[in-house]
């Protein structure tokens, strides 16, 4: 593995910071400072809020943080 990723945010940090609308996330992970492309993650993710369309600009978007888990694992 040529770098490493860091997990060390508090769920309830991440739904502040992105003013997150919705948490699809059970339990809280603990913080990983050498996270394997096997463990589970946050993830926030943004959706529009209406279609998009290229002649127009985003007019809003909300974000959720999801516990996100590796290829493979459902």
């Amino acid at each position: 593995m040529c770098g490493r990723f860091v997990s060390a945010r508090k769920r309830l940090e991440l739904l502040e910071e992105f003013a997150a609308t919705r948490d699809a996330v059970a339990a809280d992970r603990q913080p990983d400072y050498n996270v394997a492309p096997t463990k589970r993650i946050y993830a926030v993710m943004a959706e529009r809020a209406e279609p998009a369309d290229s002649a127009r600009p985003i007019q809003s978007a909300s974000s959720s943080v999801r516990g996100v888990a590796p290829p493979g694992e459902s």
